[in-house]
Order: C-alpha cells, then structure tokens, then sequence
C-alpha cells in the first residue's frame, strides 16, 4: 500500500474486510490521491486496481491491523457510498446490489453516517442508487433520509449499472434507468 500512498482499500476489497460479500475477488480495489500509470498493477503476487480520488472524497476511512501492519480502509458507509458512485469497483451493478442489502442487515449498517457520507461527496448519481435501492431494499430509514436523498440527485437518466444493459424500466422518481434485475 506504501506505492499508493496516501491511499485506502475500497470496493469489493472492502466489502470482503467487513463481511458484507461471500465473493472473493483476486484483485485489491484501492483508492488513492497519487495518480498512477495503470489502474491494474501488478506487485509481488497481489494484483491492484486503483482508482483516483480528490482530497475532497478522502474521508470515512478507517486504521485495520492485519498482523503487525496498519492498513487504512473505507469504512463500511464509505465504502458503500463508492460503489453507489462507480459499481465496477464494487464488482458491478449486481453486487452492488448484493453488497447493498448485506449492509442493511449488517451491524454495521449507519444510515445516518451513509447520508452524510453522500452530501460530502457530493454527486448526485449516488444519491440516485442510493435513494432508489434503500426504498426497493426496505432499509431501515424514515421519509426524510429518503425525502433528502430525493432532493440530491442530479438531472438526466442514469443507469442503475453503468455497465449493464442499454434496455430498462425508468423510475421518474429516481431519474434511474433500472437495467439489470433487483
């Protein structure tokens, strides 16, 4: 993690620390400050797929041990509120949605910090997949949390999985082209 610094794990990476996906995936998502070369290196036998961030977005992050080594990860909201902005480092459209309901039946589930996670970072395609899958998943929200995430989506079609499907159902509601199955 040193070659990416500063940086955290993220992504599916992340879903895995906190038990949030049975998945296993071979490659380590991280986000970072540092621009890299290539999105996918290789070091060693572990693979990383890193993902550029701005000092803005670098927040909700956490200090694991793993062994002697101090590893810095996304929390679990911060972690969610990535993958709602870009679902291929989260694994794709479908699990995101996996990892989505994992997390509204999860200890670790913080609606409240989830929110302010999303008005921080501040795009408003987040708060489309966001709003959209927490009332089709029956999160553990009130009206407001969801009246809010409403009030913070942006203009124009997006789609639930950017990489999915052209074909969809459009929800008004959410301005989200739902093209993959939930």
């Amino acid at each position: 993690m040193d070659v990416f610094k500063p940086a955290y794990i993220s992504g599916w990476s992340a879903a895995e620390h906190w038990d949030l996906t049975e998945q296993i995936f071979n490659t380590v998502s991280v986000s970072t400050l540092s621009p890299q070369r290539r999105n996918i290196q290789q070091l060693g036998n572990i693979t990383f797929r890193t993902k550029l961030i701005d000092k803005e977005r670098f927040f909700g992050v956490k200090k694991i041990w793993i062994g002697s080594t101090a590893i810095e990860m996304a929390d679990p909201s911060r972690m969610l509120i990535e993958i709602m902005a870009l679902p291929r480092f989260g694994g794709g459209g479908r699990h995101m949605i996996d990892v989505t309901r994992q997390y509204w039946n999860a200890e670790v589930c913080n609606p409240d910090l989830l929110l302010e996670y999303a008005l921080k970072y501040k795009r408003g395609v987040v708060f489309k997949r966001l709003g959209f899958l927490a009332e089709r998943l029956k999160a553990p929200i009130s009206k407001e949390w969801l009246n809010t995430c409403h009030n913070n989506i942006s203009k124009g079609i997006s789609y639930l999985d950017p990489d999915g499907p052209q074909k969809g159902k459009i929800m008004s509601k959410w301005n989200l082209k739902i093209n993959i199955p939930i």
